[in-house]
């Protein structure tokens, strides 16, 4: 093109910068454990044993998962920078079925940098779609990749759930990357046209707002499938409570010792026991219930569940609400600024109609006190399948059916929204 804005220059500029001599801030070194390990169960042993505060562990120099950071960086930064010298333009089927491979030796080659971490394959799935529904939700191009592929180290979050999925958060909290296996790669890959779709016509869609799919082989011959999300609880946030809902109650309750510890997330049962209940504006609860209803309809259509609501709630006083009042104020009177881009146009970023200009719903407690509640579905990858199914005649038959978790997607989705409706919404 024979124009190109400022930020794509800096997107290209940073990504062909060599990385040989801007290795990611560390601090003192631990023993090593191979890469490679991500994927076994090895590492995942060696994962859960570690301990971490509820912001994460930095990753420095001979840490366990200093090499993947490595490779997420390089691979990101090259596939950026790519993306962005292209030209915008309509989506057709086939950018949902591109992919676009890029190996890394160690030395260098004339269009990527050498590097201190194992040779790697680095492939990139639909990249087109991923910059739509990025610049969709205002996400410029540069400050993607400076967020992720910048020399800022990643941190290493521990694991919330039991699938041994690995989490890494960006140094500036907005975005996570989370391993995913071969399966649900695959399986997304089948759904994504429809959920592009769905997220391009429901900016305020509570589903994870996904903004890359990529594969990394190592190379000693493993695979590590990892998507980058938005994060719905910064850590600057000073979240008070966190709860994972499902509507379920088999095997949903949390220990009672564990109950107050600042870093734990409550389940279902601890939920009701405690007495909780969020309270909003009627206006508001419609607009939200009628989003949910959306959300549901799309993940019921793909055949999927075992999702959950991750809530995280903030406690306010009534001058903290008064001053947001007037910012949100500002906030919606105020024209968008958005970067140019080569072709003209222009990234606005996307304004919710139901959340506030943070992201937070503005609600009550159960006894009338301000809150923020941060909330978004997560874990939307799990397809109804022959284990899952089993799963359901196993604990159908030992437990009630309608308490288990593994049940098939209509009923899932139809508790679900009964259940945040009725129990959790007020």
């Amino acid at each position: 093109a024979e124009y190109m804005g400022e930020k794509v220059r800096k997107v290209l500029r940073v990504a062909m910068s060599t990385t040989d001599n801007q290795q990611p801030k560390r601090s003192n070194s631990v023993s090593s454990v191979d890469s490679d390990n991500h994927n076994g169960a090895q590492a995942r042993r060696h994962f859960r044993n570690r301990t971490k505060s509820i912001t994460g562990e930095t990753i420095f120099k001979d840490h366990p998962s200093h090499d993947i950071m490595l490779n997420i960086k390089l691979g990101v930064r090259y596939s950026i920078g790519q993306s962005a010298s292209r030209e915008m333009r309509e989506l057709t089927i086939q950018d949902f079925l591109a992919q676009t491979k890029k190996m890394f030796p160690s030395e260098g080659t004339t269009d990527t940098p050498p590097h201190r971490s194992s040779d790697f394959k680095f492939k990139d799935y639909a990249p087109m779609a991923f910059r739509h529904i990025r610049e969709h939700f205002g996400i410029d191009a540069a400050d993607y990749m400076l967020s992720i592929g910048g020399d800022d180290a990643l941190k290493e979050l521990a694991t919330p759930g039991k699938s041994g999925a690995l989490f890494y958060k960006t140094k500036d909290d907005k975005f996570l990357i989370k391993t995913i296996s071969k399966q649900e790669s695959k399986y997304f890959r089948d759904i994504l046209a429809q959920y592009y779709n769905h997220v391009m016509v429901h900016g305020d869609t509570l589903l994870p707002r996904f903004f890359q799919l990529f594969r990394i082989k190592t190379k000693r011959g493993r695979f590590i499938r990892m998507v980058v999300m938005h994060n719905i609880l910064p850590s600057h946030l000073s979240i008070t409570e966190r709860y994972d809902l499902k509507g379920s109650t088999y095997g949903r309750r949390t220990d009672v010792e564990d109950r107050n510890r600042t870093s734990v997330t409550l389940k279902d049962l601890d939920f009701a026991e405690m007495g909780k209940r969020i309270l909003m504006k009627p206006e508001s609860k419609k607009a939200f219930i009628q989003q949910l209803v959306f959300d549901c309809q799309f993940l019921q259509e793909s055949k999927l569940m075992d999702y959950s609501l991750l809530i995280g709630v903030k406690q306010v006083d009534e001058t903290v609400m008064a001053e947001r009042a007037r910012i949100e104020a500002q906030y919606r009177t105020t024209p968008r600024q958005g970067d140019r881009l080569p072709s003209d146009r222009r990234i606005e970023p996307f304004r919710s109609k139901i959340f506030s200009f943070d992201g937070a719903l503005e609600c009550r407690n159960e006894a009338d006190n301000p809150i923020l509640v941060y909330c978004g579905i997560i874990d939307i990858l799990q397809e109804y399948d022959v284990r899952k199914q089993l799963e359901h005649v196993f604990k159908g038959a030992r437990y009630d059916r309608h308490t288990i978790s593994a049940v098939a997607p209509d009923q899932y989705a139809q508790r679900f929204m009964e259940y945040l409706r009725s129990k959790v919404f007020y």
